[in-house]
């Protein structure tokens, strides 16, 4: 049995030593990757240095080039790009120092440790060798023990069996009355032999028992101890030298990161820079010899005596020169209206980019998977593509239109100056509130009123959406001509176009209808803490007022209040009210902050609306013209604006309209809607909405976005 445990034990040191060069084998195979590793991603970083060196001068040549050959001497945009350049030149650089320290620095490392690591596992070897013979030789020792223990306990197991023997004889002598001294000699000599060989079998069983403890401590001590010191003699310094190569690695990586992060850093900063003024002007200045205005059309007269004026004799100059002055007042709407949707119709375009690039972000980062993002930003593609198209026309129109308008204020300038300046009619829209006479209360606001009372008290979005610009100044000539275009049962007027002409009419009066006059009293009572507060004062300042802007004040402001009662239907509460006609009603001065002073003011309108009883009570109000509740007119005339009305809306049949491109709603007012759905169409308030409802949801609907499907 102790022999086969030797045998066993000969083949586990032999295979430990086979281990222990496997394991030196790997370790240097190991160390050679690492080492292979570096010297070709040293080489990678050469070519990838070598790569953007060669892109950056590239590029810098024919920025260099583009600059001398092209109109673009100076650009905010192509200084950014220099800086880009230069950035990345900068980087060809760092990167070619980090292959340097690679193939220098860290491949000599692992080469050094590979060296050190073979040279320390040879004398590591010997010593477990020299461990193994020891071992081996205890274990030879504690077979010869057991052998010598077996023998010696086997020869004093015979001398007891002959001493036994030899007393079974001599008692049986002694029984029979005989005495036999040859046979108590022999017994003697028994008793001496056996009690030597059992001092020798105890003896050897000692020696025995003793070598098995020490050698199986020694086993023991070999295989819990012995083995790991001589594993940790074999990776002396190897894991500290290879974390220091890993950190000497990651440092110069590190340091080639923060190069790079600070070239960002720098790029980032010249981003700021970017201004397209400031390149407008760099263009005209550095091409002042095509783009500066070359020379001005002098007057040619056909004789001597004719100079450049306008001759007054002629018949019909003064009716051209009226002609001229109302196409000029009309040109000058349309433009300010036009320049409106191009400004709003721009913003849309740069939200439409920013969640574009929003969408991409997310891709580049993971946030959403390559499918639904390619999807989003093709959807965001096309619908930006109509818009653009649009924004493009809107600005073509809106150029040839101030265009326009600038010949024609040249050529009613001129006439000014011969036939003298034109004055509008008594219902102006330019006229203060104190020039209105024969009238309590202006009759394009009387009219107004009356109108979306009748029809756009329960209208979404009143006042807040845009009616159409050429119905607003086609309204507001007839007006100022004299005629009421919203007389009798005009339902089928855009109610846009007449809350439009309402909010154009006090916006383009000479003083405002709370006048410049009291502007910093009414600033003080919108700064109290307290609603109580901001009403008595308010109402100090208004009594102060002349009648007449008393008057029209206490009307609008019921007709405000009546309004926002039905905000539930029409979506406009006092704060929505407040927000659209604080501006108008009480403007701030240009030389003061605009966001910091608004706030005020539309809190004081909200006020105002909200509290209307308080402000202008009602014992008051009996000559203040026209009054709002329906109550006021004539039962035959009502019933006739509701029957006609009710006629109106079921002559209308609801259409379904399919949905061109996506959409997102930019507030609760708006439906959301995806490209194909079918969206159920109740009414056009104008030319770019309609009121519509998808599933449960309802609300308006951009009219760019639909396209109304056929009855069949």
């Amino acid at each position: 049995m102790l022999i086969l445990l030797i045998t066993e034990i000969r083949q586990l040191l032999s295979e430990q030593l086979k281990g222990y060069d496997a394991r030196t084998e790997g370790k240097v195979l190991f160390l050679a990757d690492l080492q292979e590793y570096c010297k070709k991603m040293s080489e990678v970083e050469t070519e990838y240095s070598k790569n953007l060196d060669r892109l950056s001068d590239r590029f810098l040549d024919r920025l260099q080039k583009f600059k001398a050959q092209r109109c673009f001497k100076r650009s905010t945009t192509m200084d950014v790009w220099h800086k880009l350049l230069v950035e990345t030149k900068n980087r060809a650089k760092q990167r070619q120092s980090f292959s340097d320290n690679l193939a220098n620095n860290i491949a000599n490392r692992f080469m050094s440790m590979s060296d050190d690591y073979q040279r320390i596992s040879k004398k590591c070897r010997e010593a477990g060798l020299i461990l193994q013979d020891e071992l081996c030789k205890t274990v030879h020792e504690l077979q010869r023990k057991l052998r010598k223990y077996h023998t010696m306990f086997g020869e004093s197991k015979t001398a007891e069996s002959k001493l036994k023997s030899t007393e079974i004889a001599l008692s049986k002598s002694e029984e029979s009355g005989r005495k036999n001294e040859k046979m108590t000699k022999q017994k003697e000599k028994h008793q001496q032999r056996y009690s030597e060989n059992k001092r020798k079998s105890v003896k050897a069983k000692n020696e025995y028992v003793l070598a098995l403890k020490s050698t199986n401590s020694f086993l023991q001590y070999y295989y819990t101890n012995c083995l790991g010191d001589l594993v940790d003699g074999f990776d002396f310094n190897f894991h500290d030298s290879f974390e220091r190569a890993i950190a000497a690695y990651t440092q110069a990586e590190t340091n080639a990161s923060a190069a790079t992060i600070h070239s960002m850093n720098v790029v980032q900063e010249a981003k700021l820079t970017i201004n397209p003024d400031l390149d407008k002007k760099y263009f005209f200045e550095d091409n002042l010899s095509i783009f500066a205005i070359p020379f001005k059309f002098q007057y040619l007269p056909y004789s001597e005596e004719e100079s450049c004026q306008i001759t007054p004799q002629q018949i019909d100059i003064v009716d051209f020169h009226c002609e001229l002055f109302e196409r000029l007042k009309q040109i000058k709407a349309e433009t300010d209206e036009i320049h409106k949707t191009v400004e709003a119709t721009a913003d849309a375009l740069k939200e439409m980019y920013k969640q574009w690039d929003l969408e991409m972000n997310k891709m580049a980062n993971g946030e959403t998977d390559m499918v639904t993002g390619v999807m989003n930003c093709q959807s965001i593609k096309n619908s930006s593509d109509d818009l653009e198209m649009y924004y493009v026309t809107k600005l073509r129109e809106y150029i040839m239109t101030s265009s326009l308008k600038i010949r024609i204020a040249a050529e009613n300038q001129t006439l000014v100056k011969t036939l003298g300046e034109l004055v509008d009619t008594a219902n102006s829209f330019q006229l203060s509130i104190k020039q209105i006479t024969g009238r309590e209360i202006p009759e394009v606001v009387e009219s107004c009123v009356r109108f979306i009372k009748r029809f756009g008290l329960d209208h979404p979005g009143i006042f807040r959406l845009s009616g159409s610009s050429t119905d607003i100044n086609d309204m507001k000539q007839l007006f100022e001509c004299g005629r009421d275009p919203l007389a009798g049962l005009n339902h089928w007027k855009d109610i846009n176009a007449v809350a439009g002409l309402l909010r154009v009419y006090f916006r383009e009066l000479e003083d405002p209808l709370f006048p410049s006059s009291h502007y910093q009293q009414f600033i003080e009572a919108s700064r109290f803490p307290t609603n109580e507060d901001v009403i008595r004062q308010v109402t100090c300042v208004i009594n102060e007022l002349p009648d007449s802007v008393n008057r029209v004040m206490k009307y609008l402001f019921k007709f405000l209040k009546q309004v926002s009662e039905h905000s539930e239907q029409n979506k406009m509460d006092a704060h929505n009210l407040a927000v659209v006609f604080g501006p108008t009603l009480l403007r701030i001065p240009s030389e003061q902050d605009m966001i910091t002073y608004q706030s005020h003011v539309n809190g004081m309108m909200e006020v105002i609306i909200k509290n209307y009883d308080q402000v202008f009570p009602q014992n008051d109000f009996d000559t203040d013209g026209p009054r709002l509740s329906e109550t006021e007119e004539s039962d035959s005339e009502e019933g006739k604006c509701i029957g006609e009305t009710l006629s109106f809306f079921s002559d209308f049949e609801p259409r379904d309209a399919a949905a061109l491109y996506d959409y997102s709603a930019r507030s609760s007012k708006e439906l959301s809607f995806k490209k194909g759905d079918i969206i159920r169409v109740f009414k056009r308030f104008n030319d770019d909405w309609w009121d519509g409802t998808l599933g449960d949801s309802d609300g308006f609907v951009p009219a760019s976005y639909i396209k109304i499907q056929d009855p069949d």
